[in-house]
């Protein structure tokens, strides 16, 4: 047939509604076998190609959508490697392209390719996770300047001209934590670890953290360390508090570094205190294995999955319909993972506050 049919078109030749037709292209919704065949049959039949598609290579334009991280060895940012690669899958048939850059551990480098990127004009949009957030601040402005669109994902820079936040809620992630190990403690002291509390991503889970537990008047924050940077100290400082304070009940470790949560769980086994409330953030092996053995209470998961592929598909979004969700700062979902949920917890990607 050398007739051009629209999906209205289509429908009516079928006698289905377009909400039909959409579901079956789209693999969306409860569609009967016998409909699924007969709709896929005469799109096949008529050579139909989505939209977008379509209006792609009609323009013969392509769309170049960059992704910028950092700490790839980190198991975390794999699992946003991760999402961002399954969310290029969905939007390369419509011309889109997904590139990842990843740099390790290194501010200045990753600063000094997002620049290159945004004045040499390699990037229609831009997914970014920035190491130090306030050095990103002038830079971010500068790509706003230049009408290129930003997302930012999990690190917010807050009023520095970025479209979109997709990440953790970070505040609710300590909110969380404390909960959690205030059902747990019930009564008595409770520690705060952390690598970087200079950083607003940790400051505002510590922040939460201590809202929840004002809420419990038994339990006590005695002592916040931020010096641990590594698997050793993060070892070190646990083992001298716990030797110090026998009275010391649960500890909150707001960083998801897997070497520091090796050397908190060294600790805890080797006190032998089987009562003792470790809660965590993530899933990295050392997690899985803590929470295995019973070392590890429990981890708050803030879904990296969702992280990677949100960023890429809302940038999508905002190139093929030039439509942003209402609210400009779109958080994932918060797990509390257990030993006994463990095997299916899972990146399903679910973004809570984008429309």
């Amino acid at each position: 047939m050398n007739k051009t049919y629209t999906l209205k078109e289509i429908a009516q030749e079928l006698g289905v509604s377009r909400a039909t037709i959409d579901r079956v292209i789209h693999k969306r919704g409860d569609i009967g076998e016998e409909t699924t065949k007969r709709v896929l049959e005469f799109l096949d039949q008529v050579g139909y190609v989505p939209n977008k598609v379509g209006r792609n290579l009609a323009k013969r334009t392509e769309k170049h959508i960059r992704v910028l991280f950092h700490d790839e060895d980190n198991p975390f940012y794999q699992d946003v490697r991760a999402g961002a690669e399954a969310a290029g899958e969905d939007v390369r048939d419509f011309g889109y392209f997904v590139h990842l850059h990843s740099v390790r551990r290194n501010p200045k480098e990753q600063l000094e390719l997002f620049r290159r990127l945004v004045a040499e004009g390699g990037a229609d949009a831009v997914a970014l996770s920035p190491f130090d957030p306030e050095s990103f601040r002038h830079a971010v402005a500068e790509a706003a300047d230049r009408r290129v669109p930003l997302v930012l994902f999990n690190n917010d820079i807050p009023d520095s001209g970025r479209l979109l936040y997709v990440g953790a809620n970070y505040r609710q992630s300590g909110r969380l934590a404390g909960e959690v190990l205030a059902k747990h403690v019930q009564e008595g002291e409770v520690a705060v670890l952390s690598r970087y509390s200079d950083y607003w991503h940790n400051r505002d889970r510590i922040a939460g953290f201590r809202e929840t537990l004002e809420g419990y008047s038994g339990i006590r924050i005695a002592e916040e360390r931020p010096e641990c940077k590594d698997r050793e100290s993060a070892y070190a400082c646990l083992k001298q508090l716990l030797e110090a304070r026998p009275e010391l009940r649960g500890c909150f470790a707001a960083d998801n570094d897997e070497g520091i949560i090796d050397g908190l769980c060294r600790a805890v086994r080797e006190s032998g205190r089987k009562d003792f409330c470790l809660i965590t953030l993530d899933l990295n092996e050392e997690c899985r294995r803590g929470l295995k053995e019973g070392v590890i209470t429990a981890t708050i998961g803030q879904d990296p999955f969702a992280q990677g592929y949100y960023a890429v598909k809302l940038l999508y979004r905002l190139l093929s319909d030039n439509k942003l969700p209402k609210r400009r700062e779109c958080y994932t979902k918060l797990e509390v993972i257990y030993r006994e949920n463990l095997d299916n917890a899972a990146n399903n990607a679910i973004l809570i506050q984008a429309d």
